[in-house]
């Protein structure tokens, strides 16, 4: 009966070993991810509110980015290296702006002027 108990206990330890370096290595793999990320935002020049639904696409790539309700944005899987972001909004004058992608990534913000009717 105590042979078993211990059995079940060495078990339980070896399973939890297991999980916690299951687990960290999750998070070395999303720290990895998280690299040569571009985030921004894309706000409104007269309040500097988020401006939902604006289309953020990096010259020359694939890659393109949709805001959030609140204006953000996120676009993953770029090489370092300096790129060129067009942003577009409807109601706003279109915007360009050259970006330098490490391998931190980078952070933007582009502040969009309404169109004058």
């Amino acid at each position: 009966m105590k042979i078993s108990k211990l059995i079940m206990i060495i078990a339980t330890a070896a399973i939890s070993m297991t999980i916690l370096i299951a687990s960290a290595n999750i998070q070395d793999e999303k720290a990895a991810a998280a690299d040569n990320i571009l985030v921004g935002s894309v706000v409104d020049a007269s309040d500097y509110e988020g401006i939902a639904g604006a289309e953020v696409i990096v010259y020359d790539t694939e890659h393109t980015a949709t805001t959030d309700e609140y204006g953000t944005f996120t676009i993953e899987g770029l090489e370092e290296g300096t790129y060129t972001i067009t942003v577009n909004a409807e109601g706003y004058s279109s915007t360009e702006e050259e970006v330098e992608i490490t391998e931190e990534g980078a952070s933007v913000e582009f502040v969009l002027e309404a169109e004058v009717k």
